[in-house]
């Protein structure tokens, strides 16, 4: 009686439980979680995670095809496939658990990252880009996965070292074509451009990140969906051709003793043409660019400077500069912050100020409430050559009005910023004056950047406890 062959989810479950006991990969693990825990915490300005997030969702699944190509091919490098194939384990078997180890890493990348997205989801809100993010780094990395098993099949018993090089040329294919899409999807359209652009369409994480609508570069593709159907059918041809070429051209050991003749080699190939050719022939090469949040950083206005300072700052040359802005402290996001606005009109120290009038804008991310205005009559800044604080300049009429912010919206738990967008409107020795301005007020959220470190903790504190426990019962 014949011994019932082993299920490949059996040897993938056997083949997740043995991970941890390799000290380099807990080693491993612990440094690039801490890593990310610190990142999340100490990133500032817009959209902060998202950009943590894109290293750990959208990037590090290229690593992936590395791991998935060595572990396949280091089992026939070492020999150990002749033992391997003697039991109830069938080839079929043993490439389908290799899958599934490939795709539970690709689940524990992605995984990774959910303590700090809950932290910000539950202090300012679910964050609008992480979807797009998640279903990019999800789609890059089940290709990845592919791409992996291909390589660890490809070069037969040629051992772990060439499938990661060859993983590792293919992912450094797959970054390159980023960072060319990254220089020229904004240039005007030429033949140089476009052919460069339609190549570049060769990297499956410029396919993932056009499918998916992530504005990794600040411009979007005009068309997004053939790029997914690209990235679709990369990963079936991957897939289809890694399993032809381990299961009908090779014996369990390699290339040197293949089953069959080379029609299944000729299928192979064709596949991975069409992997490359079919993402270059329906490639997107009309970019537009996307709306990027708050671009303007700091406009005084034509008529006037301005300056946004704690209530009863002083109003010296220094408040009035765009450097101020860098150096303040920045508002409590969901409190009350009493501030002043300082408006110093480009009018003479003995001209006659009256009616000065400012309105603002309404905002989604203020509640705000403006008091009268009062001229500051300790004030003595000066402005000559076009720019406050120079001393050979006139001091000029200062006016301080009280003002009262509370951030109700945050794209970012450390250091986001706003615009204020408003007018100013005065008469300078009767004659009417004013213009337009926007001011930039930054705000974070109290106690963030240790709730982020927090919660980024357990899982490297985790794998240094295995670490330990390991190497204690090794002894």
């Amino acid at each position: 009686m014949t011994e019932p062959t082993v299920r490949a989810t059996r040897l993938a479950r056997e083949e997740l439980r043995a991970l941890p006991r390799n000290a380099f990969a807990l080693g491993g693990a612990a440094a690039a979680l801490a890593l990310l825990a610190v990142a999340a915490s100490s990133t500032g300005g817009p959209n902060a995670l998202q950009q943590v997030l894109l290293f750990s969702w959208v990037l590090a699944p290229l690593l992936v095809a590395i791991v998935v190509a060595a572990r396949v091919a280091s089992v026939r490098r070492s020999r150990f496939a002749e033992s391997l194939f003697t039991t109830p384990v069938t080839l079929r078997a043993w490439l389908a658990a290799e899958i599934m180890v490939g795709l539970a890493l690709v689940a524990a990348l992605l995984a990774a990252s959910a303590p700090l997205v809950l932290v910000q989801t539950a202090r300012i809100g679910f964050p609008a880009e992480t979807w797009t993010l998640l279903a990019a780094g999800a789609a890059l990395g089940v290709c990845c996965v592919a791409l992996g098993l291909f390589c660890g099949v490809v070069v037969g018993e040629a051992g772990a070292g060439a499938a990661a090089g060859l993983a590792g040329g293919c992912v450094a294919v797959a970054f390159g074509g980023l960072v060319a899409t990254t220089a020229l999807a904004s240039l005007p359209p030429d033949p140089l451009v476009t052919t460069t652009l339609a190549l570049a369409h060769v990297s499956p994480l410029v396919l993932a990140v056009e499918a998916s609508g992530t504005t990794l570069f600040g411009v979007l593709p005009a068309t997004a969906w053939p790029a997914g159907v690209a990235l679709v059918a990369m990963t079936l041809a991957l897939f289809a051709a890694a399993w032809l070429a381990g299961t009908r051209a090779q014996s369990p050991l390699g290339w040197e003793r293949r089953a069959r003749g080379g029609g299944t080699v000729a299928l192979v190939a064709a596949l991975v043409v069409a992997s490359l050719v079919l993402p270059v022939a329906t490639a997107s090469t009309s970019y537009h660019e996307t709306e990027r949040r708050n671009a303007a950083f700091f406009d005084p206005g034509e008529t006037q400077d301005l300056a946004l300072v704690p209530r009863g700052h002083a109003a010296d040359d220094a408040v009035f500069t765009a450097y101020w802005y860098v150096r303040s402290d920045p508002l409590t996001f969901g409190a009350d912050n009493a501030l002043d606005l300082l408006v110093m009109t480009h009018a003479p120290a003995n001209a006659t100020v009256t009616g000065l009038r400012v309105t603002l804008d309404p905002s989604a991310a203020f509640v705000v409430a403006l008091g009268e205005p009062t001229r500051d009559g300790t004030a003595r800044p000066t402005r000559g050559f076009g720019f406050p604080g120079d001393p050979t300049g006139e001091a000029e009429p200062v006016f301080r009005i009280p003002l009262v912010l509370r951030p109700v919206v945050a794209a970012s738990l450390h250091y986001d910023h706003e615009l204020l967008r408003g007018n100013v409107s005065f008469a300078v020795d009767g004659k009417p004056s004013g213009s337009a301005f926007l001011v930039t007020a930054f705000a974070s959220v109290p106690n963030s950047r240790a709730q982020m470190l927090a919660a980024g903790a357990p899982l490297p504190l985790a794998c240094v406890g295995a670490l330990a426990t390991r190497a204690r019962r090794t002894r």
